[in-house]
């Protein structure tokens, strides 16, 4: 890799790594307490709403005209929350479970309908936000207006998979409780109309599960799954039978060795059918049928785009003895895991149904047949082909006969995909303008989503006001609440006259970190000055000026001797005669340091000190209250190195640290009101928690101060703007189940 290479894109790549540690740590630890703080959180509203995440996870059909279907979506707060929704036969209608409080995720994962207004919902639930509630299961009750949460066992360590209820007061869910030696028992929950119960079921071998569990009358309900000797031995399968007063365990003589049953559907009493996958090192298709009081397994041919062997049954659904359609998972020849229906009438085998279009980025969750039709619900571009769950997609449903569907419409809840606000430059008794980000890149936004938001006053609401050019922007300054200038989207530039964005005059596109004026500092509307970088593998820094009018044509700034690669990623001008930017130098030979130039209206000068810098810093700003206060500060990558300009000398401004290492910390923003008040902002480690970080510094040192916490997951703020030492904005983004765009305010 070159060394522009490194500069430019292992900024990117370690910053993201950044972000995903913080996601992983703020799932694994509860919030930081909030203590008192001068800062207060204010609200952002969501970059988009139209994009919901989230899926179906079961359906449940009582009658021919009448489907219920359960399951998740983000809301527009990021958040997951439960998903209902219900088919009337004309269409789908978006229902309100009730949601636990104070919880970021919670979910309904099955569904079970005994009458179109007698359903019961099992899902699960994350720690609330104060600690007082352990993740656990969830349970919800529908009467045919409204649901309602009822009790149900915590039950920590259990996954359920299966609900069938045979009236509205007797249901039963199935499925496995993992043991602190990680030993698998199978477990079942009984619901008598009031609450739900643990039944225990049979436990015939050491390790036993339970998929599926279908009830063709309250005291007749069949269950089935996978028993096994020891963990990673030859599965058996497992068939118990429910009699009203406790379950006891089925033969099935004919499995073939290493049988795994995943769901079963009885159509009635004495009809049922189950299915799964038999095979020790692959995996077949495999039926097994309960008729005349014997369960028989048989089994079904792969697909011809199927890999051999790769496939395996995960629901079923039969509306009479035989007449079934179930949905499969298999590996095609492109080697990527999809899926597919396979539908069986009253005499012959199942016939295996591909669907038209390619659905390996598809999930097909559940499935519920009557006499009229089969409904099949899912996530539609959920998943990378691998078979992995990225986190998102849209809920989606089909209706058909026979295995051949076709698409519904399913309307979708308010949410939002994410996004975050990167810069921001405030002016006046309270103006501030923003930027954005994308949930998934730090330098994108989303087609269509804004590209900035503003707020009119200290305490007034954030807004994205419509622009006519969408995209990224690197760089943004606001000298009034009337006049911002922006680099970057489509345009190559935004201007802000108070009401609006509009195109402006470009000094070119900037690319984030490679090449372009990265940013830029205005301190009128007649004056603005660019700074970045050229392209290339000897890349050096540049500068462009803004007259009122248009920009000046780009020039090299000061380089450094024995350098191949310079830039210049911050700026700060208090006049059009001093401005200071920063930047880093990679030598020739050496170590890369930080750079800092000084321009004075006509030339650009070296400031003397070149701090020792990692090639991974991206959080590069500099700020100027006079010409004899500055601060330059490198943050990222969980170091922070900061340089102090009293007007004739550059001195070291040692970070403190949160804690012990002290270096567990990144400033990605400063700002400085005047020679005694800087801020700086960024995120920072205490203990396993990742949070945000405001230090402020009084003209002789840093210190941490309290910032004000978000409420629920975990904050990084991104860069900060002070009018005056008791006015600042910071933003940033907080993680929850997606990032969502906040703000703190001091005064």
């Amino acid at each position: 890799m070159t060394p522009s290479q490194r500069v430019r894109a292992v900024a990117a790549v370690l910053l993201t790594a950044s972000l995903a540690m913080t996601m992983s740590a703020a799932s694994a630890a509860p919030a930081v307490p909030a203590a008192k703080s001068a800062w207060s959180i204010q609200h952002v509203p969501p970059l988009n709403t139209s994009r919901t995440i989230g899926r179906f996870l079961d359906v449940s059909c009582p009658t021919d005209s009448s489907c219920l279907a359960a399951g998740w979506f983000i809301g527009t707060d990021g958040t997951k929350r439960p998903l209902a929704e219900r088919w009337n036969a004309q269409g789908w209608n978006l229902l309100a479970p009730a949601r636990p409080a104070g919880t970021k995720s919670s979910t309904l994962d099955l569904i079970s309908c005994s009458s179109p207004d007698r359903c019961q919902a099992i899902g699960s639930r994350s720690r609330s936000v104060d600690g007082r509630l352990r993740p656990g299961l969830i349970a919800e009750t529908w009467n045919g207006s409204r649901w309602r949460m009822v009790p149900i066992p915590r039950s920590p360590n259990t996954s359920l998979s299966a609900i069938s209820c045979a009236t509205a007061n007797a249901c039963f869910a199935v499925g496995v409780h993992f043991t602190t030696s990680s030993r698998s028992q199978a477990v079942s929950l009984h619901w008598n109309g009031t609450q739900w119960t643990a039944v225990q079921p049979r436990q015939p071998r050491h390790e036993t599960t339970l998929g599926g569990v279908s009830c063709p009358g309250q005291r007749n309900c069949y269950a089935v799954g996978t028993a096994s000797d020891k963990f990673n031995t030859p599965a058996h399968p497992l068939v118990e039978h429910w009699n009203g007063l406790r379950w006891s365990t089925r033969p099935i003589p004919t499995a073939p060795r290493g049988t795994s049953l995943n769901a079963v559907s009885c159509a009635t009493g004495t009809a049922c059918t189950a299915v799964g996958s038999a095979g020790v090192n692959s995996s077949r298709l495999l039926v097994a049928d309960l008729s005349k009081g014997t369960w028989r397994t048989s089994g079904v041919a792969d697909p011809p785009q199927a890999l051999r062997d790769s496939g395996g049954f995960n629901h079923v659904s039969c509306s009479a003895p035989r007449v079934c359609t179930a949905i499969f998972r298999y590996v095609n020849q492109g080697e990527a895991l999809t899926w597919a229906t396979a539908s069986r009438g009253p005499t012959g085998g199942f016939r295996v149904t591909v669907p038209a279009r390619d659905v390996s980025s598809d999930f097909a969750t559940g499935i519920s047949c009557r006499a009229a039709g089969c409904t099949l619900v899912g996530a539609k571009d959920a998943s990378d082909g691998r078979g992995d769950d990225q986190g998102t997609g849209t809920a989606f449903a089909w209706r058909g006969q026979g295995g051949h569907f076709v698409t519904q419409t399913v309307p979708q809840p308010p949410g939002t995909e994410g996004g975050r606000l990167s810069k921001v430059s405030c002016a006046g008794a309270g103006f501030c303008a923003a930027t954005t980000s994308g949930a998934e890149s730090f330098f994108d936004v989303p087609d269509h989503d804004p590209s900035a938001a503003v707020r009119p006053s200290q305490h007034g609401a954030w807004r994205y006001p419509p622009s006519a050019s969408h995209g990224f922007l690197s760089g943004l300054s606001c000298p009034s609440s009337t006049f911002c200038l922006a680099l970057g989207s489509a345009a190559g530039a935004q201007r802000w006259d108070g009401q609006h964005w509009a195109p402006a005059p470009s000094p070119g596109h900037p690319n984030p970190l490679i090449s372009g004026m990265q940013e830029l500092s205005c301190t009128s509307r007649t004056f603005c000055l660019a700074v970045g970088m050229s392209g290339g593998n000897k890349g050096s820094a540049r500068y462009s000026i803004w007259n009122g009018s248009g920009w000046t044509p780009i020039a090299s700034a000061a380089i450094p001797a024995g350098s191949r690669l310079t830039a210049l990623t911050a700026v700060s001008c208090t006049s059009p005669k001093f401005c200071v930017a920063a930047g880093v130098s990679d030598p020739v030979k050496g170590r890369t340091r930080g750079l800092i130039e000084i321009w004075n209206g006509t030339k650009w000068t070296f400031g003397t000190p070149r701090p020792l810098v990692n090639l991974t810093f991206q959080g590069t700003d500099v700020s100027c209250a006079t010409p004899s206060a500055c601060m330059v500060s490198w943050g990222d990558s969980f170091e922070a190195i900061a340089r102090w300009w009293n007007g004739k000398t550059w001195t070291g401004a040692p970070y403190p640290g949160p804690g012990k290492p002290k270096d567990n910390r990144s400033i990605l923003g400063v700002s400085c009101p005047s020679a005694t008040s800087c801020y700086g902002v960024g995120t920072q480690i205490v203990g396993r928690t990742f949070t945000q970080l405001i230090e402020r510094w009084n003209g002789q040192r840093w210190f941490v101060v309290t910032p004000a916490q978000p409420g629920m997951g975990v904050a990084q703020l991104n860069d900060v703007s002070c009018t005056t030492p008791t006015r600042c904005t910071a933003v940033g983004y907080n993680t929850r189940l997606v990032d969502i765009p906040f703000a703190e305010v001091r005064g």
